[in-house]
């Protein structure tokens, strides 16, 4: 089974949607629509489901969702 993520730079995701809970790699793995705040080495970087992330985007363009 292959699980599907996108990972942001924290800069684009602030223009999705801020929020989100710090967390490590293990984190992500138990909630993928809960966007997490991960740091691993030395870079920042916001993990979600794909699927979270695409109704996101497609929330921001203004489609349907």
């Amino acid at each position: 089974m292959r699980t599907f993520i996108a990972m942001l730079q924290p800069e684009v995701w602030e223009e999705l949607n801020g929020d989100t809970v710090t967390g490590t790699l293990e984190t992500i793995t138990r909630d993928l629509n809960t966007p997490v705040n991960i740091n691993e080495r030395g870079q920042t970087l916001i993990v979600l489901g794909y699927e979270e992330w695409k109704v996101r985007i497609l929330r921001q363009q203004g489609g349907v969702v």
